[in-house]
């Protein structure tokens, strides 16, 4: 299981699981766990999806087997997660009314 301490450790992992979680979603990384407490947004070739719109749990499961390629913090509003396929996924640091009521948190279960 890789020692993750930092979200750019996610570099170089695959996703093995996308759970779906009574009010989050948990990306699964063979050991490390992104929880993402504010809803998710996936951007394929195909468009955009934020969870919980209808078709946003189909398309973040096609993340599932895909390398992260990049990880980027946006000026601590966004964290955003590039896989090998060019899909991403970000999720929500702060919100257009301050801080987002529910962070994501990084644990190496």
């Amino acid at each position: 299981m890789p020692v993750v301490s930092s979200i750019s450790d996610l570099i170089g992992e695959d996703l093995n699981a996308v759970c779906f979680v009574m009010d989050y979603v948990e990306f699964h990384f063979n050991g490390p766990v992104l929880r993402a407490l504010s809803n998710p947004m996936v951007s394929t070739s195909s468009g955009v999806w934020t969870f919980p719109e209808s078709g946003s749990r189909d398309q973040l499961t096609t993340l599932i087997g895909l390398t992260v390629v990049q990880v980027s913090v946006r000026d601590e509003e966004a964290i955003s997660l590039d896989f090998s396929n060019g899909s991403s996924s970000q999720f929500l640091l702060i919100t257009n009314t301050g801080l987002a009521p529910r962070r994501p948190t990084l644990s190496s279960d």
